[in-house]
């Protein structure tokens, strides 16, 4: 059985002609004068895209199938894809080993940039500001997020689960030791150590059902540079896997150890 290469080239290479004929049935006369073609271009598409199920041909002429028209949908969600992507590619070329950085967490998720959108932590500062639920890794310090975490999880408002590395703890402790005792105190916390690195953030956020994935891909100073926002049910499964995995390779903070500091 062929492979699906020659299918994938076809869709690529014909798409134009799937979106010509994605509202109705036309003849071939009308398809040329649309795509300003050859008629043996057109012969020889056609012929080719009736083969692999993508078009019909019909007494009036042609039309595309469902087949066509969602091959054609899928296609397009690719290219959009691979050219935000593109778009962002300077954001991405500073990081080193991002092995442990599993692509379903960024795949399909919406990127927000610094270039066009001033400061990207902002659309994780709100989601926190409403969301019921607060999971996290992190590995970098964000002071934007540390006053909305700490009201809200002092005020009972907001239950919370972070896996923290030993850096952003005592940058907390040195710097805002009141609001670490305070969100300690309130028992709405649930803080686990990490001893070693990790240069990613990485939050969830839970309101009712709904749950958003966020990367934050920073650089060398710990400013983010850009943010991924997902929403897909492959991202939200890889961010608990993970999540859980390192909180296996961390030590639980006691509230009663550190409420007292």
């Amino acid at each position: 059985m062929p492979g699906p290469e020659p299918f994938i080239n076809l869709v690529e290479k014909r798409a134009d002609f799937v979106e010509c004929l994605r509202t109705g049935t036309k003849d071939k006369s009308a398809i040329i004068a649309d795509l300003g073609v050859s008629r043996s271009t057109a012969h020889r598409a056609l012929d080719e895209l009736v083969e692999q199920g993508l078009v019909d041909e019909v007494l009036e002429g042609y039309r595309s199938t469902l087949f066509g028209r969602l091959a054609l949908q899928m296609y397009r969600r690719f290219e959009k894809n691979v050219e935000e992507l593109a778009d962002h590619r300077d954001v991405f070329s500073g990081f080193g080993d991002s092995s442990e950085l599993d692509t379903a967490l960024l795949l399909d998720g919406r990127i927000v940039s610094r270039k066009e959108a001033g400061e990207p932590g902002t659309a994780l500062f709100e989601a926190t500001r409403r969301c019921d639920h607060f999971t996290a890794v992190a590995g970098i310090h964000r002071p934007e997020l540390l006053d909305p975490l700490h009201r809200r999880i002092s005020e009972g408002n907001l239950e919370a689960e972070i896996v923290m590395t030993e850096e952003v703890l005592r940058y907390l402790e040195s710097y805002h030791a009141d609001k670490v005792r305070d969100v300690f105190e309130s028992g709405n916390l649930e803080l686990h150590i990490l001893g070693r690195e990790f240069p990613w953030g990485m939050v969830m956020t839970e309101k009712g059902s709904d749950r958003q994935v966020f990367v934050a891909l920073h650089d060398e100073l710990n400013q983010i540079q850009a943010l991924t926002i997902n929403e897909n049910a492959a991202a939200v499964h890889s961010f608990l896997r993970t999540y859980r995995e390192l909180r296996k390779e961390s030590v639980p903070v006691h509230r009663e150890t550190h409420a007292t500091h």
